[in-house]
């Protein structure tokens, strides 16, 4: 049986590999170095080749090199070398004419970003049917953001921002095809994909649209659920008004696709029998203090607001979010399953806290303070709160404020 010819395969979408003979080769101390660059350059430019001088800009445009040209000659000895060391055959890998650096190995050569573009560039000439195919294929050879390990470098910046907008318009163009077609379970497929790539970019949108054509609407509530947390999680911002009018058509299909009321109550429901404080998100809360503020009306009762912040002995330092990820545990924990709360930004959360007294507010803050203490290791940062009765007290009123700083550091 003839052996096929070994092969050399470079993927920069999503993450860094290279495998010649479907064996992983490494060059030098790891897959940062400049010479690893190198070889990602040549190879990205494998059908025109680089000019010496895009080359000289990409790798030592930052750095004090007195000759960059004799660094390059250098860089590009040792990558020969390299690839031989690693397992490859003894070539001439790189040649050089008229100023232009090209790959000139005998092996065939595959590489993820060179495809992608290709299929990109191809249907935009292409007719219908094998446009669809074309995008289908290049979508799914989109794994991520090119080179992520290097995002630090300007190339890898540039070229980052313009594979990701060949892929936005694809999977805009195949959406298209995909929706007239009424190809829904694939459109919804490629959008969740999207989504997990770019979790910010609104994604989910197209997400719940495709669902709800599909009549799948617990589902498509789910998303646009998970997606208000993590926007307030993260961004400390409200869904966009394209997400609240998806949902104002979600309510209306789900209220009048389902007319047994047992299965209505039961999407009310809590999933699970949790224990601790009732986290929402941050429009759910709002809708939840306001009702609050119109039950107390009536019943008399008091209710707390309470604000827990996460503060920095020195800002600047900070290198996680690993202490306001602890304070948000701290807080479902501690408090008990009556109590409401939300993560208002990024350092800090808002508690409701139903019949609560104005003398135990210390209590529950200690609580949460001490839970803090006990869990979180960075001495660097403490807890500090503040807390009013939602009553109506005029703006300038600082009545019913308190404030207090942990011990932790």
């Amino acid at each position: 049986m003839e052996k096929t010819c070994a092969k050399l395969v470079l993927n920069m979408l999503g993450g860094y590999t290279l495998t010649y003979d479907d064996k992983p080769i490494t060059l030098g101390r790891g897959n940062l170095t400049k010479s690893v660059q190198l070889l990602q350059l040549l190879l990205l430019h494998i059908q025109n080749g680089i000019a010496k001088e895009e080359l000289v800009q990409a790798l030592y445009d930052w750095e004090d090199v007195t000759d960059t040209n004799n660094s390059l000659n250098s860089m590009i000895y040792r990558l020969k070398n390299q690839l031989a060391a690693a397992g490859m055959p003894k070539e001439d890998y790189i040649s050089i004419k008229n100023g232009i650096c090209r790959w000139s190995g005998s092996m065939p050569v595959e590489i993820d970003v060179v495809s992608f573009e290709n299929y990109v560039n191809q249907a935009a000439e292409a007719k219908a049917d094998e446009k669809r195919e074309l995008l289908k294929n290049a979508v799914a050879l989109y794994r991520g953001e090119f080179l992520p390990q290097l995002s630090n470098e300007l190339w890898v910046t540039v070229e980052s921002v313009r594979l990701k907008k060949m892929y936005v318009s694809s999977v805009q163009q195949l959406g298209e095809i995909l929706e007239k077609d009424q190809e829904y379970q694939q459109m919804y497929d490629m959008y969740k994909h999207a989504s997990t790539l770019y979790p910010f970019d609104e994604w989910q949108e197209k997400e719940i649209d495709t669902l709800q054509k599909m009549e799948r609407y617990d589902e498509a509530f789910r998303i646009y659920q998970e997606t208000v947390r993590l926007y307030s999680e993260e961004l400390g911002a409200p869904p966009s008004a394209r997400m609240r009018e998806l949902l104002r058509k979600m309510n209306g299909k789900l209220l009048n696709s389902e007319n047994d009321f047992l299965k209505i109550q039961s999407r009310l429901k809590e999933e699970g029998n949790k224990s601790g404080a009732y986290f929402c998100a941050y429009p759910s809360f709002v809708d939840t203090y306001r009702l609050m503020c119109r039950t107390i009306e009536r019943s008399g009762q008091s209710v707390y607001l309470m604000a827990c912040s996460v503060f920095y002995e020195n800002p600047s330092a900070k290198t996680d979010k690993k202490a306001e990820e602890i304070l948000g545990k701290c807080i479902e924990k501690v408090l008990r399953r009556g109590d409401v709360y939300t993560r208002y930004s990024g350092s800090q959360y808002l508690i409701l806290l139903p019949t609560a007294q104005r003398e135990n507010c210390d209590m529950i803050f200690e609580r949460i303070e001490r839970q803090f203490e006990k869990e979180n290791k960075n001495r660097d940062c403490w807890v500090e709160y503040e807390v009013t009765e939602i009553i109506d007290f005029p703006e300038d009123s600082d009545r019913g404020i308190q404030f207090k700083k942990s011990s932790a550091w």
